[in-house]
C-alpha cells in the first residue's frame, strides 16, 4: 500500500511545473511497481505537490483559465462544427503534461464529481493526446483506477 502520510518531491528549477510533477509521479507510481491509485491516493499525490509550489495559485489559476475557456466555448452559440474547432485549438495548445495536470487538478478540485464538465471534455475528445502519449500507455494506464479513466475518455 502507498505511503498517504506525505510525499516530498524533488521540484526542478529550470523545467516547467507540469513537467515537474509528471515526473514526480511516474516515479511514484514506478516505486509502487505498478499499483492501481484510487481517488484518494491521486488526490493526495496532487494536494502533496501543489503544496510544495512557491507560486502555486498562480499555477492552479491557470486550470481555473483552461476551465473557464472550456465552459465559453461550450455554452456559446457556436455551432457544433465551430465548437469541435475551438476546443480543438484550445486542446492543442496543451502538451501532454499540462493535459494530465489539467485534468487532475479537475477531478481533485470537484472531489472528482465534475461530470457536466468531464462529458464535456470526452465529448470534444480532449484528452485524446494524453491518452495516446507514452506517458499514458507506460505509467497512467496502469496506475490509474478504471472509473478514473473512464471520466477521461470513455472507455477502460
Amino acid at each position: 500500500m502507498i505511503n498517504r502520510i506525505g510525499f516530498h518531491f524533488d521540484i526542478v528549477d529550470n523545467q516547467p511545473v507540469t513537467t515537474n510533477f509528471c515526473r514526480c509521479y511516474s516515479n511514484i507510481a514506478k516505486k509502487c511497481s505498478g499499483q492501481t491509485f484510487d481517488f484518494p491516493t491521486i488526490s493526495k499525490i496532487w494536494n502533496d505537490f501543489v503544496s510544495q509550489l512557491v507560486y502555486r495559485a498562480n499555477f492552479l489559476s491557470c486550470f481555473k483559465f483552461l476551465y473557464n475557456i472550456i465552459d465559453t466555448i461550450e455554452a456559446s452559440e457556436l455551432s457544433d462544427k465551430d465548437k469541435a474547432l475551438y476546443m480543438e485549438r484550445t486542446q492543442a495548445l496543451l502538451n501532454q503534461d499540462e493535459l494530465l495536470c489539467y485534468y487532475i487538478n479537475l477531478i481533485v478540485s470537484s472531489g472528482g464529481y465534475e461530470q457536466r464538465h468531464l462529458a464535456t471534455l470526452r465529448k470534444y475528445n480532449f484528452f485524446k493526446d494524453l491518452v495516446n502519449s507514452d506517458l499514458y500507455k507506460d505509467i497512467l494506464h496502469s496506475s490509474i483506477a478504471s472509473f478514473l479513466k473512464q471520466m477521461m475518455s470513455g472507455d477502460s
